[in-house]
């Protein structure tokens, strides 16, 4: 299976691949005027600020990132629809899905 890995996806399963979040606080540093009242941290600002994780994500990769993280640390559908940016389940997952998106864009 590591050959089909690597042969698809460049992956090498005897070198060690380093991931670290901190995407957070990569957004805090660099974006401090964000207002995230409702505790979703990166999701929140997923939702609404997508072009700050574009940004974030776009960070990671330019200094030679191989995984980069994804904004869903806090995201769950009860939560989206608590704070109001969804109205139904429906609508949590889909914006779930879309802020996953935005990682595979990057």
């Amino acid at each position: 299976m590591g050959d089909s890995l690597e042969a698809l996806c460049g992956f090498n399963p005897r070198r060690p691949l380093v991931l670290d979040g901190g995407f957070g606080q990569l957004i805090a540093d660099k974006y401090p005027h964000l207002d995230i009242p409702d505790g979703l941290w990166a999701s929140g600002v997923a939702a609404r600020f997508p072009d700050v994780i574009r940004h974030v994500h776009l960070m990671y990769l330019r200094v030679g990132a191989e995984i980069i993280p994804t904004a869903i640390y806090q995201a769950s559908v009860n939560g989206y629809i608590s704070a109001g940016l969804a109205d139904d389940k429906a609508g949590a997952k889909r914006l779930i899905e879309w802020t996953l998106l935005l990682a595979v864009e990057a």
